[in-house]
Order: structure tokens, then C-alpha cells, then sequence
């Protein structure tokens, strides 16, 4: 008889956040000790256009077999953007609603089919996402799929995101964490952090 596991799905690590240039983010810590495996939605976008210095930002998953202090880290994964190219950022030139499947942009220079945008928000961190680009036609561009949410007119939008998806077995460990270190990326960046866990069967 087939058994279905038990699962926790789409918990909130880290919300969308600004990681400054020279600074770094350690979310708060995941207690694993009765979790089989995990996996971590991690999502990066840049807040100018400028390329990034090689080997910054990166994120590192760490866990420690501890059940407290800060002396057992260690890093389980390590994961790092593509340095990119140095590009002109753009704005959203009109509103668009949530479930839109395309957006009317300032410029579309740089942008291309398949690139991973950053859809911002002036006044609402909740609403920003990122979306892939199905379609370039002047200044307006077509998703892959339908936006979430609803985007305000001006808000940023920037290309070169980036999205990850690492699964762990972290059956030996107790605690599990995620850091983003923007130390030398020489740029803002933007940061949001979900996961989901293998409870049991």
C-alpha cells in the first residue's frame, strides 16, 4: 500500500530583502533534527546594472550537527551568480495587474528571450518576483507565464536574476541555515530565501 510523506512546504526564510554592497545576511536557523531532507528557493536579483566581481555575491547553505552555538557551521553548499554583463536597468512604464502576461517597459535594450527578470515595487516588498522573458516586441515584453502580483508604474526592473533549487539530505544534521554574503559584489542586490522539508512518511 503506497504511503504519501509527510511534507512542509513554501516556509519563509528570508523575505525579499536589499543586501547592501559589503554586507551580509544570515537567515534565522532551521531545526532539522527530525527532518530527512530539505530544499531551499533561492532567489537573487541585482539592484544596478553593473556586471558582478567574480566569485561575489554568493550564497552558502550551512548546517551543523550541534543542537546550539555558533561554533559548528559548516557550509553544505555554496552557490554563486553568473558574473553577467554590465547593462542599463529599466523601469516599468505603466502598471500592470496581477496575472498580467506582459509589461510595457522604458527600454528593452539588453533584454532577451529567457532572461530572468526582477519585477519590483515602490511602496510593497511582498510583490516582487521574478519572471522569464517568452517575448521582446519594441518596449513591451512577454512572460513565460502570468505574473503573480500586481507591479506599480516606475518600479525597478532589472535583468540578470537569477533562481535556485538545492535539495539536501540533512538526515545527520540538526540545524540548517542559509547566509548571503554580498561582500564583494561591488552592487545591491536583492534576496529571498523559501524552503520546503521531507518530514517523514
Amino acid at each position: 500500500m503506497p504511503v504519501t510523506p509527510t511534507k512542509t512546504i513554501g516556509t519563509s526564510l528570508m523575505i525579499w530583502q536589499d543586501i547592501a554592497s559589503a554586507a551580509q545576511v544570515i537567515s534565522s536557523v532551521i531545526d532539522v533534527s527530525s527532518k530527512w531532507a530539505i530544499a531551499f528557493n533561492i532567489m537573487l536579483a541585482r539592484l544596478t546594472g553593473t556586471a558582478f566581481t567574480a566569485g561575489w555575491p554568493n550564497v552558502r547553505i550551512e548546517a551543523s550537527g550541534a543542537a546550539s552555538g555558533n561554533d559548528a557551521w559548516v557550509p553544505l553548499v555554496t552557490l554563486q551568480p553568473a558574473v553577467g554583463a554590465s547593462i542599463v536597468n529599466t523601469t516599468l512604464n505603466g502598471a500592470i495587474s496581477a496575472a498580467a502576461t506582459t509589461m510595457v517597459v522604458t527600454s528593452a535594450t539588453n533584454i532577451a528571450i529567457g532572461d530572468l527578470l526582477f519585477l519590483g515595487h515602490t511602496t510593497t516588498p511582498g510583490n516582487y518576483e521574478l519572471v522569464r522573458v517568452k517575448l521582446v516586441s519594441g518596449t513591451t515584453i512577454t512572460f513565460e507565464e502570468a505574473c503573480t502580483y500586481a507591479h506599480d508604474n516606475a518600479c525597478l526592473i532589472t535583468d540578470q536574476a537569477e533562481s535556485y533549487f538545492p535539495a539536501l539530505d540533512v538526515s545527520a544534521y540538526s540545524r540548517v541555515r542559509v547566509v548571503v554574503d554580498n561582500a564583494n559584489s561591488g552592487q545591491g542586490i536583492k534576496a529571498r530565501v523559501t524552503y520546503n522539508t521531507f518530514d517523514s512518511f
